[in-house]
């Protein structure tokens, strides 16, 4: 199945439902917004610190939640625009323990960036202070060089192995007797050869994307719903392939499709 086909799925979800599905979106959206403004107001307070982590802590549950609501939305299931709160927070536990489970899986790249940032910082600050010293900077400078071109490519590497794990929150919300390191191992094999179909599939909503910047955003309230179904959609076609050993597969995505619809 092409990227064409899998949004016009996702636009066959939606029938009937993108009015809800953008109020949900609005809802998500303020929550985030009015997070965002509380953590502001502090910016420069004692409690600034403590309130990013808690942001950090509250986002996970937040967004497995909304990825919960999508996927009973798409099933044609009732849902209320709130429901994602509901949904995130008793599942609160479980999202983060995906979380952890991938960064497991991550802790190479993730290592290498954190280690390759911190020399690139302490030769940068080296150099600062020791600005008289020419041959002290010279070499700093070239342990800099290194540092950074190592970080780059970690992230790169960190963001092309991430794609293994995008699944894993589809598969603990359909899964719940599987544990969460299973869940990223089943997206890990659900994934293979399948991480480029699955980044030419977002690809293919730059079109509406850059169209939504055009409508001060406003289009985000339809785009991310659409987007978000047409990935569980995605997320079906792999899961009922590989767990009923259907003969269909997902054929390759071309940058010709990548048009919006």
């Amino acid at each position: 199945m092409t990227s064409s086909e899998i949004r016009q799925k996702a636009r066959e979800a939606l029938t009937g439902k993108w009015g809800k599905a953008a109020l949900i979106t609005l809802c998500y959206f303020l929550v985030e917004y009015l997070i965002g403004f509380i953590i502001g107001i502090f910016e420069d307070s004692a409690f600034s610190l403590v309130l990013s982590i808690a942001n950090i802590i509250i986002t996970v549950p937040l967004s497995y939640g909304i990825l919960y609501e999508f996927i009973k939305l798409k099933r044609g299931e009732n849902v209320k625009v709130f429901d994602f709160f509901n949904l995130g927070f008793s599942n609160f536990k479980r999202s983060w323990k995906v979380v952890f489970s991938t960064i497991i899986k991550m802790i190479v790249p993730i290592a290498l960036i954190i280690v390759a940032f911190i020399i690139f910082s302490i030769g940068l600050g080296v150099s600062i202070f020791e600005y008289n010293n020419t041959s002290t900077i010279s070499s700093l400078s070239v342990i800099s060089v290194i540092a950074l071109i190592v970080m780059f490519v970690a992230e790169i590497w960190a963001i092309v192995k991430g794609l293994y794990y995008v699944l894993s929150n589809y598969i603990a919300i359909d899964n719940p007797e599987m544990s969460s390191k299973e869940a990223v191992l089943e997206s890990e094999r659900l994934m293979q050869n399948n991480r480029a179909k699955y980044f030419l599939l977002n690809l293919s909503f730059i079109g509406w994307a850059i169209l939504s910047v055009f409508t001060l955003y406003i289009g985000l309230l339809w785009l991310t719903p659409y987007m978000q179904v047409a990935q569980i959609v995605f997320y079906e076609l792999l899961a009922g392939k590989n767990n009923k050993n259907e003969t269909e597969v997902i054929a390759e995505i071309t940058p010709e499709e990548n048009n919006a619809e």
